[in-house]
C-alpha cells in the first residue's frame, strides 16, 4: 500500500492518506484513458524514503496501448499466466487486495532472476525521494533496496504503479506514492523458504523442486526442495532476498510466492512461501498440504486482521 497524491496546479496539491502498519503495495489499474500522443512519457516519484543513497528500480511488467484502454504482459513474462495463474490483463476492481500483494511478491522473482529481460529505470534517493523519469507508459514493479542504516534495519514492500493512472478522478502521467517499509532495530538475520503443495494427489507430485535464491538480481542459492528437508531450507544475513521456482518438468502446477517479516527484539525473520497449486486434471487422491502448512493468501488475511493494511484503487472500463 502506498499513499497517493495528485498534483492540482502550481503550488497545491491534493493528499489521499492510508495508513499502514507493516506492508506497502497499491496498484491503479487505469484502463479507458483520455487520449494522449502514443510517444508520451509518464513518472513516478516515490517519496518518503528514510535512506538516502538508496537505489530504486521500476521494471514496466505490462506494457499499455496507445489509447491506454488496455494492458498486456512484456515478452520476459510471456510464460507468467502458465506458471503462475496470473494475467496481468485481466487485473481489474474484481481483484482482492491479497491477490495484487500475492502478485508483486511473485513478480518480484522474475525480475530479480531477469533484470535485463525488463524496461526499466533507477533512481537514487536524495532527500528522502527518487524520481523516476522518462517511463513509457504500462505497469511498473518498483522496488527499493534494504538497508540497515544507524543501528536500524529498513525492509521496503514492493509497489505496483500504473503510469500513467487515476488518482481520485484526475488522470495523470506523473505519479507519486509512498515508500511504506518495516523498521526495526535487527542484529540477527534469518531466513526461510517453505514449499506447500495445494491440491494434488501422490500420483502427480513431482519427488523435488529447485528454488533459486536471489540477494537483489544476484543468484545467491540454488536449492533442492524435498519431504527429506521438509520441503524447506534456511539461511542467515541481511539482503534483498526474492524466490524463483524453476517450473520446467513440473507438470500441471502453478507456482505463487508469497513473502512476511518477523520481528524479535534484534532479530528479524523473512519467510518466503512457494506454492504449488494442482491444475490438472482430476487425481486419483489427494495428499494432505505440505510444507508450513500456511497458504500465502489467507495468511495475508490474516495479517490485515491483525493491523497490516493493503490500500488498492481501480478503475476499469472495458
Amino acid at each position: 500500500m502506498f499513499t497517493s497524491r495528485r498534483k492540482v496546479g502550481p503550488g497545491g496539491h491534493v493528499a489521499h492518506a492510508v495508513v499502514a502498519v507493516l506492508c506497502a503495495m497499491a496498484i491503479v489499474l487505469t484502463l479507458g484513458m483520455p487520449a494522449r500522443a502514443a510517444a508520451a512519457e509518464a513518472s513516478i516519484v516515490v517519496e518518503n524514503c528514510p535512506v538516502d543513497g538508496r537505489t530504486v528500480t521500476a521494471y514496466r511488467v505490462a506494457d499499455m496501448d496507445s489509447s491506454y484502454s488496455s494492458w498486456s504482459a512484456v515478452a520476459a513474462l510471456s510464460g507468467l499466466a502458465g506458471e503462475t495463474g496470473i494475467d496481468l490483463s485481466a487485473l481489474g476492481e474484481g481483484t482482492t487486495a491479497a491477490e495484487l500483494q500475492s502478485v508483486a511478491q511473485t513478480l518480484v522473482g522474475y525480475v530479480s532472476a531477469n533484470p535485463n529481460g525488463f524496461g526499466s529505470a533507477t533512481a537514487t534517493v536524495r532527500d528522502g525521494k527518487a524520481a523516476l523519469t522518462k517511463l513509457e507508459p504500462g505497469l511498473y514493479l518498483v522496488t527499493i533496496e534494504n538497508v540497515t542504516s544507524g543501528g536500524v534495519s529498513y525492509v521496503f514492500e514492493p509497489h505496483l504503479v500504473a503510469a500513467p493512472g487515476w488518482d481520485g478522478g484526475t488522470f495523470s502521467f506523473d505519479r507519486i506514492v509512498q515508500a511504506k517499509y518495516i523498521k526495526e532495530p535487527a542484529k540477527e538475520f534469518a531466513n526461510h523458504v517453505t514449499k506447500v503443495w495445494s491440491g494434488d494427489s501422490g500420483s502427480v507430485r513431482p519427488k523435488s523442486v529447485i528454488v533459486d535464491i536471489y540477494d537483489g538480481s544476484q543468484l545467491y542459492r540454488t536449492v533442492e526442495l524435498h519431504e527429506g528437508n521438509g520441503w524447506s531450507f534456511s539461511w542467515d544475513g541481511e539482503g534483498d532476498w526474492s524466490v524463483k521456482e524453476r517450473m520446467d518438468g513440473m507438470g500441471p502446477y502453478t507456482s505463487r510466492i508469497a513473502s512476511s517479516v518477523k520481528t524479535d527484539g534484534a532479530r528479524m525473520d523473512t519467510s518466503i512461501t512457494v506454492t504449488n497449486s494442482y491444475v490438472g486434471p482430476p487425481a486419483p487422491g489427494r495428499l494432505a498440504q505440505t510444507g508450513d502448512g500456511t497458504d500465502p493468501l489467507p495468511a495475508l488475511g490474516l495479517l490485515v486482521a491483525a493491523g497490516v493494511l493493503v490500500a488498492v484503487g481501480v478503475r476499469v472500463r472495458r
